[in-house]
C-alpha cells in the first residue's frame, strides 16, 4: 500500500479546507441571529458531511462522475432539509 501524507493534506487544504470557512462564517451568523445552537465548527462539519455524502471518495477513486448543476442544486436542498431537520429551530418542535 503507498502511503502519501503530503498529497493527504494537499487535497484536504484544497478540497474541504477550501469551503470551511465560508460554511463556518455563515453558521455563526445563523448561531448570533438565534436560528442554531450549537458550536460553528461542528455544525460546518456536520452539513458538509451531509452534502458531500461519499461523493469526493468516489470522485477520488474515479468511480463516481463530476455531478452537473442541477444536480449539484439536489444535493444542497437535500443537504439543507437534512441540516435542519436534525437543528430545527430552537424554539421549534421537531416533526415527527
Amino acid at each position: 500500500m503507498i502511503q502519501a501524507p503530503e498529497v493527504a493534506r494537499m487535497l484536504d487544504r484544497i478540497t474541504r479546507e477550501a469551503s470551511r470557512p465560508a460554511l463556518r462564517k455563515i453558521m455563526a451568523q445563523a448561531q448570533a441571529s438565534g436560528l442554531l445552537e450549537g458550536r460553528p465548527a461542528e455544525l460546518a462539519k456536520q452539513f458538509a458531511g451531509l452534502l458531500w455524502r461519499d461523493l469526493q471518495v468516489g470522485l477520488l477513486l474515479g468511480v463516481a462522475e463530476r455531478p452537473n448543476p442541477r444536480e449539484i442544486a439536489g444535493r444542497a436542498r437535500g443537504a439543507a432539509a437534512a441540516f435542519l431537520q436534525l437543528h430545527p429551530l430552537p424554539n421549534d418542535t421537531p416533526v415527527s
